[in-house]
């Protein structure tokens, strides 16, 4: 079986495992409680007796296990960067020399640690903090923040009285060997990716309440900074009835009634024409999925939170950074939590840490969403399982099948001298439902979790260099002992066999091709489209535009298992493209459609939905919705029930818009229906009309050469 799982892997290609480098408290320790609802974030210690030397021993250990060769460099392991990590993803800054940028940054923060002198010349010991003081309390992180593919310097200076207090960000100009500042906010900030940031106001003095408000800025990279482009304050009706001026609060606006109220100031607009009507929460919700979205690449990839590696401004830190081979700064105990699994480790952030519940085991953690999980068990409090399932980080022993699910990502192995198994295979696992539990709220924090997953995930795969097989020259001994000839011979032929069927389905392509003309084409070099989209009715224009689309590699069955649909989702008369990458989740399904002679991406960044799924339409409304059946499951009373989620959306303008959520319970003991509209119970009658109207169905194929062609496109 071990070779099994190696062969497919090698195959894969070279996987490595564990997160931020670095000491601090390990997580083994930990006795989590959280099916009882406590914090678990409260019991990781980060005292000094938990300090040492965790990773420099993980290191021994692994290099003994392997038999390893006593020259055989520990901290290579640990350190050592990928081959060709100096250069830079974003083609703009590939050139840039990142040796001298990490030195200008070591100088900054030394000559801040040192003079209290920020990078733009402003002294900060004049009248704000003397020199003899404590300093370790402000903080620096060398991370990339605005998302341009190089690391900023980021500097939190708050150790003096509040409206003093600034976090800056500076960039590095490889011309001049300069610093630059992107910008300088109050030190009380959320990151976001592709170059967000949320700045908290100071001071929270109107009728927000419980609502902190806060300035949204944005990265801009052709002018190197960023830039505010909304304020967003709140009315709390239910701390305050009336405001400063006696108005009384606009309950008509609260569609949920939750007593809140947001109101949305753009600072593109003129003063004098600023939208002053509330927003609901929902509102609220749209407003920024649409904001904190990336359209670069011709489609809406949905934003997520995420947390530069903070370290303490002290003399220690600053070393220890100029020691090691990476540009980014190290996880720090303080803000980060170590975790340990077998020879793996990884870190989260603390302010990721506080929003989930963990489940310790032997061989792992699981990951749960606290708002979910508080408001599953309130609602179904002697279920024996936990809501808001996010993540599953493990260690399995080398007789598992791993299967390559899509709910499965393999980190890599390594060889076991625990005498119960001989090697040990990392992986995570997330949900193939949708676990989001509770009020919409909940729901838009599960999916911000789950899209900064996507990334601790990457960070997890990026960070130790912890080779999947630190011993080649071992497995490849073991595998001809076993086999009687070598891996390589295996994996070449895998490889010749994949060609030839490759070439075979092209050539089955040709036949067919050459079978289905019949020389009323030839003046076309893709024979047969002009028939084929005559046949299946569709304009010759759209076919062509929607073919340069779905007959790129990276979309193909045959890259990966890609599929696609062509269908009226909105009733124009114009069939939209529909296109599956990778046959996973319908949150990173590619929405086209014609418009202007030309095929247009459709925003559909409200359309996050990261589980399976099926779509419906309706040809008399012209909305469409997506639709989940099952799993079967029992409620408190132990009664089997099947459920059926639909959600509506509309699509105008290029934009596809959230709309109705209906819900339906179907009782198995007795055939009967609950249902619930938007979260409130409705009739049946009401259910089941919106369900008979939508009387269309989305049929996706896989994207071949064949089906292209059968679905009028070739």
């Amino acid at each position: 079986m071990k070779y099994r799982i190696l062969l497919a892997a090698l195959i894969a290609g070279s996987m490595v495992l564990a997160g931020c480098e670095g000491t601090g408290a390990a997580a083994d320790a930990m006795d989590t409680t959280a099916w009882e609802g406590e914090d678990t974030s409260s019991e990781f210690s980060t005292g000094e007796e938990s300090k040492g030397d965790d990773a420099d021993e993980t290191a021994e250990s692994i290099l003994a296990a392997l038999g390893s060769n006593d020259d055989t460099d520990k901290d290579s392991l640990l350190n050592e960067d990928e081959e060709g990590s100096e250069k830079i993803g974003n083609e703009d800054n590939s050139d840039i020399d990142r040796d001298a940028m990490k030195e200008a940054y070591l100088n900054a923060v030394a000559t801040f640690n040192d003079k209290h002198i920020l990078p733009d010349g402003t002294d900060v010991s004049d009248d704000l903090q003397p020199l003899d003081e404590d300093f370790s309390g402000n903080k620096f992180a060398v991370y990339d923040v605005d998302g341009d593919g190089v690391e900023e310097l980021v500097i939190s200076f708050t150790t003096t009285y509040s409206a003093a207090m600034q976090e800056c960000a500076y960039g590095y100009d490889d011309s001049t060997g300069e610093l630059y500042e992107e910008y300088s906010v109050y030190p009380y900030t959320q990151y976001y990716s592709f170059g967000f940031l949320k700045e908290m106001d100071s001071h929270n003095q109107g009728v927000s309440g419980t609502f902190w408000p806060y300035t949204l800025h944005k990265y801009n990279p052709d002018e190197k900074k960023y830039e505010a482009i909304a304020y967003i304050e709140a009315w709390d009706g239910n701390s305050y009835p009336e405001d400063m001026s006696g108005n009384k609060f606009p309950s008509e606006y609260d569609k949920d009634g939750d007593g809140m109220l947001y109101y949305i100031t753009q600072c593109s607009e003129p003063y004098d024409q600023i939208n002053e009507e509330p927003y609901d929460y929902m509102d609220l919700s749209d407003w920024l999925g649409e904001e904190l979205c990336d359209r670069s690449e011709g489609y809406a990839q949905a934003g997520y939170s995420i947390y530069p590696t903070w370290q303490h401004v002290s003399d220690k830190t600053i070393s220890k950074y100029s020691k090691s081979d990476k540009y980014t700064t190290d996880c720090d105990e303080e803000f980060f939590t170590k975790f340990k699994v077998k020879d793996m480790t990884f870190w989260l952030p603390n302010d990721f840490i506080d929003k989930v519940y963990i489940d310790k085991s032997d061989d792992g953690y699981i990951f749960y969403q606290k708002k979910a999980a508080d408001a599953g068990k309130e609602d179904d409090p002697d279920a024996d399982y936990m809501y808001g399932f996010l993540f599953d980080i493990t260690a399995l022993d080398d007789e598992y099948e791993v299967d390559y699910s899509s709910s499965f990502d393999y980190y890599g192995s390594s060889p076991s001298d625990d005498g119960k198994t001989e090697y040990y295979n990392y992986v995570a696992f997330t949900p193939t439902d949708w676990p989001a539990y509770g009020n919409r709220e909940s729901v838009d924090e599960y999916r911000d979790i789950s899209n900064q997953w996507r990334n601790i995930n990457e960070e997890i795969k990026d960070g130790v260099k912890f080779p999947y097989l630190p011993n080649y020259k071992q497995f490849e001994e073991e595998y001809e002992q076993e086999y009687g000839h070598s891996f390589w011979d295996d994996y070449d032929k895998s490889q010749e066999n994949s060609s030839v069927n490759s070439k075979a389905d092209k050539k089955t392509d040709r036949k067919k091709s050459d079978t289905e003309k019949d020389g009323e084409n030839k003046k076309t070099n893709k024979p047969g489209r002009d028939k084929s989209a005559k046949d299946s009715g569709l304009d010759a224009g759209i076919a062509a535009a929607y073919d340069e689309i779905a007959s790129k590699k990276e979309y193909s069955y045959d890259d990966e298992n890609g599929s696609f649909a062509l269908h009226d989702l909105n009733a124009d008369g114009i069939p939209e493209l529909i296109i599956d990458p990778d046959g996973m989740f319908v949150s990173e399904n590619l929405y086209y459609t014609y418009d202007g002679g030309k095929a247009v991406s459709i925003d559909a960044s409200q359309m996050d939905i990261p589980v399976y799924g099926t779509f419906l339409t309706s040809s008399k409304s012209g909305t469409f919705c997506f639709y989940r059946g099952g799993p079967a499951t029992f409620d408190e009373d132990d009664r089997d029930f099947m459920p059926h989620m639909y959600i509506e959306y509309t699509l105008t303008k290029g934009k596809v818009k959230e709309g109705d959520h209906y819900t339906g319970l179907n009782y198995d003991d007795d055939d009967s229906w609950k249902c619930s509209k938007n979260g409130k119970d409705c009739s049946y009658s009401t259910y089941n009309r919106f369900v008979k109207s939508m009387d269309g169905t989305v049929e996706f194929v896989d994207n071949t050469a064949a089906n292209r062609r059968a679905k009028g496109l070739e």
